[in-house]
């Protein structure tokens, strides 16, 4: 290698260093010490540092009812909002990809949702959805219905933030098939209609095979944000009513800041980073196959 290479190769990684040590420092060790928190049984009421208990702590969440409730809401809302956000984002797109007056206008609006933050979107639905002065429950009863205390009744609070989500973030899933949909060949399109072929068949044929790899990578973005969700469902419910909406993350939340079970909350931590790691490498995975 010349002299002169070598230097610039030592020049770069001693720039790059600073980087590599702050993300370490940030990233890497707050992990490496929730994972050994996770096997002791460290409570802030008894302790105020970590003692190994092996798999105590792992033992007693595949125990614990709770956690297996918090499971199933997580599943619940993670698959009713990613198979709504993929298909309502691949519809919208589509209708923004056509040829219409004022299209620039409506791209804009249809993508304010996904900017503003997830609290402040909580506490907006929060207040809309209030069973005493919100004005969702005022429209219906102007138009004769009996509408239900939406949040504090366990049979619609989870389906209220399940479209809370699907509001906020199907407009992300529409951006990134629409920008894959502005690189789709035109003459390829054109071939299948003279060759006879119908919207529909182009739709199936060429344009879902050419905008697959985007919905893979989309879907693990949304994925791993759907098991993580904590932001809205603390605004809007904070797990209840009862534990109807207590998912994953507030359940560990709950045990980390309400008991004080630091232990058992970093045991839930690392479950729920395993379960998020492996499911997005599949849809990562997926997306280089198909692409």
């Amino acid at each position: 290698m010349h002299p002169m290479a070598r230097k610039d190769r030592k020049v770069c990684a001693g720039m790059l260093l600073p980087a590599v040590i702050f993300l370490f420092a940030v990233t890497a060790l707050p992990m490496l010490y929730v994972l050994f928190t996770s096997f002791s049984n460290w409570r802030l009421t008894k302790s105020a540092y970590p003692v190994l208990t092996g798999f105590q702590s792992w033992g007693a969440m595949f125990k614990d009812p709770y956690f297996y409730n918090s499971l199933f809401v997580t599943l619940r809302f993670t698959i009713y909002s990613l198979a709504a956000e993929m298909v309502l984002g691949v519809v919208v797109a589509l209708l923004l990809a056509r040829e219409f007056p004022g299209r620039a206008i409506v791209r804009s609006f249809v993508l304010i949702p996904m900017m503003v933050t997830p609290t402040v979107i909580g506490l907006m639905w929060r207040i809309m959805l209030n069973s005493d002065f919100g004005i969702i429950n005022w429209i219906l009863e102007q138009m004769g219905f009996d509408p239900p205390a939406w949040l504090a009744n366990s049979k619609t609070a989870l389906l209220c933030l399940t479209v809370v989500d699907i509001w906020e973030w199907t407009p992300f899933v529409a951006l990134s098939v629409l920008a894959a949909l502005q690189t789709q060949s035109k003459d390829q399109m054109e071939g299948a209609l003279i060759d006879g072929a119908n919207t529909f068949q182009i739709f199936h044929y060429i344009t879902i095979p050419h905008i697959q790899p985007v919905l893979f990578i989309s879907a693990s973005f949304r994925l791993g944000a759907l098991l993580r969700s904590f932001d809205t469902f603390y605004v809007m419910t904070s797990g209840g009513p009862g534990i109807s909406t207590q998912n994953l993350p507030m359940y560990i939340y709950k045990n980390a800041f309400y008991y004080m079970k630091m232990g058992y909350a970093s045991a839930l931590s690392v479950f729920l980073m395993i379960i998020t790691i492996l499911i997005t490498y599949f849809f990562v995975y997926r997306s280089k196959i198909e692409a």
